[in-house]
């Protein structure tokens, strides 16, 4: 049996040794008709490498087949790969690889691909027992062994190849790579795709400029980015800095401060990630505008007839070109059709216009001389009316701004639940005071309704125990102990006789929290007595000229029994924290502008020694750590309402008994 195997493959190799003496190298024998495009269904594993990178390439059903197998019809199946000229059916294979057809491009080379230990794919067998065989078993590659066969920087094309020596290709398929950035016989990068098309461009002169549009290239990589070049070459001098234009654009480019009468070579290429556009498409610009800058035109909108006036165009004539006569146009606004046209001898440098239709028109002059020579135009734009015209002049002051800080007692935004396992179990939401919520629906999110009772004064002289101070009404009168506020009808902007604002705005609204409840579960459990509540809604308004922005903090006092700060029973404020909310702000108004206010981060309580807490007394800290909201500069213009959860510990070490304290705010 062995004996027998042995004879067989002697006369198979014999009779492929016959065939290829026969059939290849004379290049004349084609499987496939010139042209016949490749099958789809080739994927490669990644899209850029070096020479040593490993690839693979597979084909995806019902395309991963040959239309013959090895043992009935003689097909193999190979990996080729070939300068993107070749026309991959016009291929024959020989026991040593891919051979170029008779008549193939000077230079062009046709491999194998190999494997990563440098073995060539070709020769292959397909399985399965009726058409199409399916190819199989494919290998890792690399470009090492092509590399070092001599492969150059270019563009190839790599794939599958379905063979018969007698024939030779039957079927491809293919995948276009870059080779760049060669090192004879040591290194290669390439890439999945081809270099970009070169962009088409225009190229407009004026006066000592160049200027021009760029449209942009669809490629594979995308494109990075176009280079535009300007070099003089009449007079001939060296190149201008080039621009260089990203791939999102915009894709204008222009090159000023030229010699007018030069001639510039403009070259515009695309590059990515393949390199540069290799045949950029090129033009050649008279600088024409050396004649004369363009005319400045003047027009004032009005009733008919509207004058027309313009600067003539003055310059250096060459050849002894001179101004002979100016050409205006007029174009109604959004139209491409000029409804008049006059040309004016070169003294004269206005004209007027009677309107027959009330419009708006775009007005365009031309300078003309004598050698035939224009100008770039001089445009305006004007609005003409009807010659019946009645004219109010309208005066409104715009009072002095302010940056105001106000709240309504007994008004409460929403508060959600609120869980933390320092206080134990979880607090319930907390519903919001009727219409202290915003009300709308978006864009038209209208602010917080409620009105809430006026706050009161506190007269510190009368009650040595008070919190409070003898406040100034916003109109220098006093006010009673207990008596609400004057100008509380006015919420939330206060202003005296002028309209102007008042900053100056007492507020005193008490705050009673629930019966606080011992904490018996969680890391605090046996600790601390817990409460919770919400402080009465706030409100900024900044009309300030300079919109600089604001923060609007908060410091909690130390609580005391009784509310008498000389007693000695008290606590440290920095057992208070808080959850804060933006509960409404300015929507956008007509020209876009947004006021935008963000709330300060959640505070905890804290130790009584810590710096950090709400209850830090340090007069000079506004920083943002104990911030209720803030507006950053350029976005706090308007008007703005905060609400806050608050949540107390009481220490189990601290006697029974009600105990007051003072949360103060101040906005800056």
């Amino acid at each position: 049996m062995r004996i027998n195997m042995k004879r067989s493959l002697a006369i198979t190799t014999a009779l492929a040794a016959a065939a290829s003496v026969s059939v290849f190298g004379t290049g004349s024998v084609s499987a496939l008709p010139p042209g016949t495009p490749a099958t789809p269904g080739q994927n490669i594993s990644v899209n850029s490498g070096t020479n040593s990178t490993t690839f693979s390439l597979t084909l995806t059903a019902p395309n991963n087949g040959c239309p013959g197998n090895a043992s009935v019809d003689g097909f193999r199946w190979g990996q080729y790969l070939t300068s993107a000229s070749v026309d991959a059916g016009t291929l024959t294979w020989t026991a040593s690889g891919p051979q170029l057809p008779a008549g193939a491009p000077a230079g062009a080379i046709a491999q194998p691909l190999y494997s990563t230990t440098g073995s060539p794919q070709i020769a292959k067998t397909t399985i399965g027992t009726a058409s199409p065989y399916t190819i199989s078993g494919t290998s890792t590659l690399n470009l090492n062994t092509n590399l070092a066969a001599g492969l150059v920087d270019g563009q190839y094309k790599i794939g599958f190849a379905c063979y018969k020596t007698a024939t030779g290709t039957e079927k491809y398929w293919e995948t276009t790579i870059t080779v760049k950035d060669t090192v004879p016989t040591t290194s290669l990068n390439w890439v999945v795709g081809t270099k970009p098309a070169a962009p088409v461009f225009t190229a407009d002169a004026g006066f000592q400029e160049i200027t021009g549009e760029i449209t942009p290239v669809t490629a594979t990589p995308a494109v990075t980015g176009y280079t535009v070049t300007a070099t003089p070459t009449s007079p001939a001098g060296p190149a201008l800095p080039p621009v260089s234009i990203p791939a999102g654009g915009p894709y204008t480019y222009s090159f000023t401060g030229l010699n007018n009468g030069d001639v510039y070579d403009i070259v515009a290429t695309a590059t990515n990630d393949a390199g540069s556009t290799a045949a950029a498409a090129q033009a050649v610009c008279m600088c024409h505008g050396w004649l004369a800058p363009r005319p400045v035109v003047a027009v004032a909108s009005g009733p008919s007839p509207v004058t027309v006036s313009w600067t003539p165009s003055t310059g250096s004539p060459v050849g002894g070109a001179t101004l002979v006569s100016h050409t205006v146009t007029f174009v109604p606004v959004g139209s491409a059709a000029p409804i008049a046209s006059q040309t004016l001898p070169a003294p004269t440098n206005s004209i007027s216009v009677a309107c027959a239709v009330p419009d708006s028109y775009v007005v365009e002059v031309v300078g003309n001389y004598s050698n035939g020579q224009v100008t770039v135009p001089g445009m305006a734009t004007f609005t003409c009316v009807n010659a019946q015209v009645v004219v109010q002049d309208i005066t409104v002051v715009r009072p002095q701004g302010a940056l105001v800080l106000t709240q309504r007692c007994g008004v409460h935004g929403s508060a959600p639940a609120y869980s933390n396992a320092l206080f134990g179990p979880q607090f319930p939401a907390l519903t919001a005071t009727t219409d202290a919520d915003p009300t709308g629906t978006a864009p038209n999110i209208l602010p917080p309704a409620a009105v809430g009772t006026a706050p009161v004064g506190d007269d510190a002289a009368a009650d040595p125990n008070s919190f409070g101070t003898n406040p100034v009404g916003p109109l220098g009168q006093q006010t009673a102990p207990g008596a609400g506020d004057v100008l509380f009808n006015q919420y939330p902007y206060p202003v005296d006789g002028n309209g102007d604002s008042i900053a100056t705005y007492p507020t005193n609204c008490g705050i009673t929290l629930e019966q606080a409840r011992l904490i018996t579960s969680g890391p605090s459990a046996g600790q601390y007595f817990r409460s919770t509540g919400r402080i009465a809604q706030l409100t900024v308004v900044d009309t300030r000229d300079a919109d600089a922005g604001w923060t609007l903090n908060g410091r909690m006092g130390d609580f005391f029994l009784g509310g008498n700060t000389a007693a000695t029973e008290k606590f440290s404020g920095n057992l208070l924290g808080w959850v804060p909310e933006v509960t409404w702000d300015s929507n956008p108004n007509l020209d876009g502008y947004d006021m935008t206010v963000t709330a300060g981060g959640e505070r905890l309580p804290v130790a009584s020694t810590s710096a950090a807490g709400l209850g830090a007394q340090d007069p000079a800290n506004t920083t943002l750590a104990n911030s209720l909201s803030k507006a950053n500069v350029g976005a706090g213009l308007g008007m703005a309402v905060m609400d806050a959860r608050i949540n107390l510990l009481i220490p189990v070490s601290a006697d029974a008994g009600t105990y007051k304290g003072v949360l103060t705010f101040t906005i800056v």
